[in-house]
């Protein structure tokens, strides 16, 4: 006997992807505002019905199977395309009309947009954006299950993203911030080889300015080293007054904090070491021509605002 598909709900396709997402029936009842019962419930009839499984349960954690994996990227399809069709019910037809979720390093969001976010709102007068900072790879995760159409974050890739479309907005230096009494802070431009991995202070090691650092260090010197972590890029700027530590800190922070009393700045001795900053978002998604604009726009008020940004 064939399933009844009228038996599935919309309602149920947020619960299939918020289990897979919070890998936690008590997490996704949370998320839902559900009952853990009821959730557990609904989810068991649509098993039954179906004839399939498609979380494996323990006591300790919930894994989605091979087939239930290909169930919840149909269910974004899904909702993403009912997002759509309320769209064009409501007659915006293009996401500039609209609204739009963006993602955005906690790392760059305060330096780079106090100073673009006029020109934006000029350029686009009709769109109604809604920020979220956070960390690359939460960021990724939440534009991957629709909660964000679109994220600003460094490039490549990783390879659990690779399939989402990019464009490159533009490539940011790093420079060296040290206390004034460092002896990096007596060079004019710093060697990679002189950091000090046992006197470097990075950010916690879920944010990817952390893996962008230890990229440009020797990695056998590094896995022995004790660095010192802390949270925040300004945390880092605090943490070098009166001390022998220096940072990894990328440009536009670097020039945000360039007032800083006892700290100094120098450049690195190659002006290839940085990170490439880019827009992303999902390959299906309807209005990625209207993104691909937004994003062209971004990095051209990048670059005029920010003379020190360079083309990626």
């Amino acid at each position: 006997m064939t399933p009844d598909i009228a038996t599935l709900t919309f309602r149920d396709l947020e619960y299939i992807i918020a289990i897979d997402y919070c890998k936690s029936f008590r997490i996704a009842a949370q998320e839902c505002a559900v009952s853990q019962p009821a959730l557990s419930a609904q989810i068991k009839k649509i098993e039954d019905v179906f004839d399939i499984q498609i979380f494996e349960r323990t006591n300790r954690e919930v894994i989605t199977t091979s087939l239930g994996k290909n169930i919840v990227k149909q269910c974004h399809i899904i909702l993403e395309e009912l997002e759509m069709l309320g769209s064009v019910a409501r007659g915006s037809e293009s996401l500039m009309n609209g609204t739009l979720r963006l993602g955005i390093l906690e790392t760059l969001s305060p330096y780079l947009l106090g100073r673009l976010m006029s020109q934006i709102s000029k350029a686009y007068p009709n769109l109604k954006i809604v920020l979220r900072e956070s960390k690359r790879d939460e960021m990724l995760e939440d534009l991957r299950v629709g909660k964000l159409e679109a994220v600003i974050s460094t490039l490549p890739l990783p390879s659990s993203a690779s399939n989402f479309c990019f464009l490159k907005l533009f490539f940011e230096r790093f420079r060296i911030a040290s206390s004034i009494k460092n002896d990096l802070s007596k060079r004019k431009a710093v060697n990679v080889s002189k950091i000090d991995p046992d006197r470097l202070i990075l950010l916690d090691q879920e944010f990817s300015l952390t893996e962008q650092t230890c990229e440009i260090l020797d990695h056998e010197i590094l896995a022995s080293a004790t660095p010192t972590f802390t949270t925040s890029i300004e945390a880092a700027y605090m943490m070098l007054k009166g001390s022998d530590k220096h940072f990894v800190v990328p440009e536009l922070a670097a020039q945000w904090n360039r007032e800083i009393k006892g700290v100094s700045l120098k450049p690195l001795n190659s002006d290839h070491i940085g990170r490439t900053i880019g827009l992303i978002w999902r390959p299906r998604y309807k209005f990625s021509d209207s993104l691909r604009e937004f994003g062209l726009t971004i990095g051209k008020a990048a670059l005029k605002t920010y003379p020190f940004l360079r083309k990626p």
